[in-house]
């Protein structure tokens, strides 16, 4: 045999085989990237869940805590005109109760017409009780409005946003959630009781819960402005006067399906996305969450946040890059064994010939 007819044979063992190779290596590498895709998917699918379980369970302790001081005798006496005494009980009571529990800043009883009649603050220097000539009316406060329209048993939750003292948000960033509920003596609406809790805690168990989670995790609220952001120069754009800061500017295709659906998962040139509006509805608390004696059962039906997860296409391509990379060494390691099979075989034609 011919060495032009050698070079022909092994042509013809290795170049069948290589096509064979790299078609099965290219339908292998589509088939494990759909594999990743899927699995990736899922990733996202529970990690949303698990950042918005660590709300509602955050959320959940908070409700109780609300029915529970709602339920303290001193609060119906303290609205009355001439009960100094009572409110003097009633503010060492809730100052005991920061003390145990001071993830809340601010306690306060307000009569109907929005004016405090108890106010407790938590700062970095202590406990402390509002003097009753300090004590200011709060009627126009967007939370003191929602609160005046809700029926007896009934929990408002502000959206989050961040403290603000003398009308400036304050410094540094202090996010902060007000729950607040309507005080009746019968049919008769007389005051509103008002927490103002550290939110900041609530935002990091979202953080802890989503951290593994591949690719960037997003809170929002419903305006699409960013509570919680991959960059943190871009949160709460809404209380710094940056109506550019916002989901719907850097993203509006994206945006006008996250505003006007509950929750889905679309791929797009940005990435893939994945989203769910959250709401606190009592159903989801029922089993949990009992009210004191005589009281009635909190009720809280309200849209609150937008979870959102977006993967970048940079992202997705490195998977998929990683794939076709491993199965090219793959593809590699079985050509150069299947070559020297040829060669060997060819060699063996050689010295026969």
């Amino acid at each position: 045999m011919t060495s032009k007819r050698i070079v022909l044979v092994f042509l013809a063992l290795l170049l069948p085989f290589s096509l064979l190779i790299g078609y099965w290596l290219h339908l292998l590498a589509e088939d494990r990237f759909d594999k990743d895709f899927r699995h990736l998917r899922q990733q996202q699918s529970l990690g949303i869940r698990l950042g918005n379980e660590a709300l509602k369970e955050d959320f959940e302790a908070l409700f109780r805590d609300v029915a529970y001081l709602a339920a303290l005798a001193p609060i119906h006496d303290a609205l009355n005109d001439d009960a100094e005494a009572a409110r003097e009980q009633l503010a060492k009571q809730l100052a005991e109760f920061v003390a145990h529990k001071p993830i809340y800043s601010q306690l306060r009883l307000l009569d109907a017409s929005g004016m405090e009649r108890v106010r407790v603050n938590l700062t970095d220097t202590g406990i402390s009780i509002t003097p009753q000539p300090q004590l200011q009316n709060k009627a126009d406060r967007y939370y003191v409005q929602e609160t005046l329209r809700l029926a007896p048993g009934h929990i408002y939750v502000s959206p989050i946003d961040l403290n603000m003292e003398r009308g400036k948000v304050s410094t540094p960033f202090e996010p902060m959630v007000r729950l607040s509920t309507p005080i009746f003596a019968g049919d008769q609406l007389k005051g509103m009781l008002i927490l103002n809790y550290r939110a900041a805690l609530l935002l990091q168990y979202f953080r802890d819960a989503t951290r593994e989670v591949p690719g960037e995790v997003m809170l929002l609220n419903t305006d699409g402005f960013w509570i919680v952001a991959p960059d943190p120069d871009k949160e709460w754009g809404f209380m710094r006067n940056r109506s550019d800061l916002t989901l719907a500017q850097s993203q509006p295709d994206i945006w006008s399906r996250i505003r006007n659906t509950n929750k889905g998962q679309v791929s797009l040139t940005s990435g893939l996305w994945t989203w769910e509006s959250q709401f606190l509805i009592y159903s989801d608390f029922a089993a949990n969450l009992h009210a004191p004696a005589g009281q009635t059962p909190m009720i809280f039906d309200q849209n609150i946040w937008k979870t959102v997860t977006l993967v970048p296409k940079t992202q997705l391509d490195d998977i998929k890059q990683e794939s076709r990379t491993q199965l090219f060494r793959l593809g590699l390691v079985l050509l150069l064994a299947w070559s020297g099979l040829a060669l060997a075989f060819c060699h063996s034609k050689w010295q026969k010939a």
